[in-house]
């Protein structure tokens, strides 16, 4: 593979990367579409998609807004799993302040 097609696939998935990541964001008060959107996530992360580092902070937020939920825990803690397996991911994740409290 050339140069630039390697740079073209890099870019587009980075950009596919940071839209799953906003979409996790903008459903985090939404139990199901935050845990769909994750797990999709998850599957990029697990095809060495992921190389953005908000994607930890995003999933543990995601996770705070449904801290009963054990959908929204099993799914998050296997995508932090996933980011964790990626010595590229490597940072430890701010805690909300909401999981503080």
């Amino acid at each position: 593979m050339s140069s630039g097609g390697k740079l073209a696939r890099l870019k587009s998935a980075a950009l596919k990367v940071a839209a799953l990541i906003n979409a996790v964001e903008k459903n985090s008060k939404f139990r199901q579409l935050a845990s769909y959107s994750i797990n999709v996530l998850l599957k990029a992360v697990r095809a060495r998609e992921s190389l953005d580092l908000r994607a930890s902070n995003v999933v543990m937020a995601a996770l705070a807004e449904h801290p009963q939920s054990l959908e929204m825990l099993s799914c998050a803690s296997d995508c932090l799993a996933a980011l964790a397996e990626d010595p590229r991911q490597a940072q430890t994740p701010k805690p909300s302040p909401r999981a503080a409290a």
